[in-house]
C-alpha cells in the first residue's frame, strides 16, 4: 500500500481524521495504530521462515487447505480477510513451485510440511 504512494490509512471510524489529513498535507505518512500493529506482526512473521521458506502463517494456511477449508473458512478461523488468505496462498504456491491448492497440498505432504488430514 505504501509502495503505491498512499499517504495514510484509517482503519478505525474513531481515528483522528484531522491529524491524519494534517500529516498527509505535510507530506508525512499517517497510519492508525491498528495498521501499524498488523504491519509489525506481518514483518515479524515474514522474518522467520520455516520449512520450505514458509512463514508460520503460511504454514497455518496450508494446513487448513489440507483439511479442506475454503478461503472464507480459513479467513474466519484465522481472523484475517479472504484477500489475505489469497495473498498467503500465492506465496505458498510460489515457494512450493505449484499452481493450485491440490498441488500445494500434495507437495506439502511429500515434503512433510503438513500432517495428513484426519
Amino acid at each position: 500500500m505504501l509502495e503505491t504512494g498512499v499517504a495514510g490509512y484509517l482503519s478505525d471510524p474513531e481515528a483522528p481524521i484531522a491529524e491524519a489529513v494534517q500529516a498527509a498535507a505535510q507530506g508525512k505518512t499517517w497510519l492508525s495504530p491498528e495498521v501499524i500493529a498488523r504491519m509489525a506482526a506481518f514483518a515479524r512473521d515474514d522474518e522467520d521462515p520455516g520449512p520450505a521458506g514458509l512463514t508460520s502463517r503460511e504454514s497455518e494456511v496450508l494446513q487448513l487447505v489440507a483439511k479442506g477449508y475454503t478461503n472464507a473458512r480459513i479467513a474466519q478461523k484465522l481472523g484475517i480477510s479472504k484477500r489475505t488468505v489469497r495473498f498467503h496462498l500465492g506465496n505458498i504456491f510460489a515457494r512450493l513451485g505449484v499452481s493450485n491448492r491440490t498441488e500445494a497440498v500434495v507437495e506439502a505432504i511429500r515434503r512433510g510440511l503438513v500432517e495428513m488430514p484426519k
